[in-house]
């Protein structure tokens, strides 16, 4: 069950990360991904677990082979390096303020 909600933890956080850094709302991660918005907005906040074939899509929609968009290292993974400079957390480059609009969501 712990390691149940760490996946979700990691994957939501993963995926408001990459939505921030892209300048996608819910929505551009819904039609990118085919999945819906209230379904994406559940992921984000760990209230939902995702299937394969779903983390496959948003994976897809990011441009990202599975296993990257599930890297616990969050910003220091291959998939920002990029973007952010190595060793920032999502949460320094997350303004709590993006996250908790988020979380309003429901």
């Amino acid at each position: 069950m712990e390691s149940e909600r760490r996946v979700r933890t990691l994957l939501a956080r993963n995926l408001r990360l990459l939505r921030f850094l892209r300048g996608w709302s819910q929505e551009n991660l819904a039609a990118a991904s085919g999945l819906h918005r209230t379904y994406i907005s559940s992921l984000e906040r760990g209230k939902c677990n995702a299937s394969l074939d779903n983390v496959e899509k948003l994976a897809n929609a990011f441009g990202l082979a599975v296993h990257e968009l599930l890297h616990p290292k969050g910003a220091s993974s291959s998939f920002t390096q990029h973007i952010s400079p190595e060793g920032l957390t999502p949460e320094d480059v997350v303004p709590s303020a993006f996250v908790d609009s988020d979380r309003k969501e429901s």
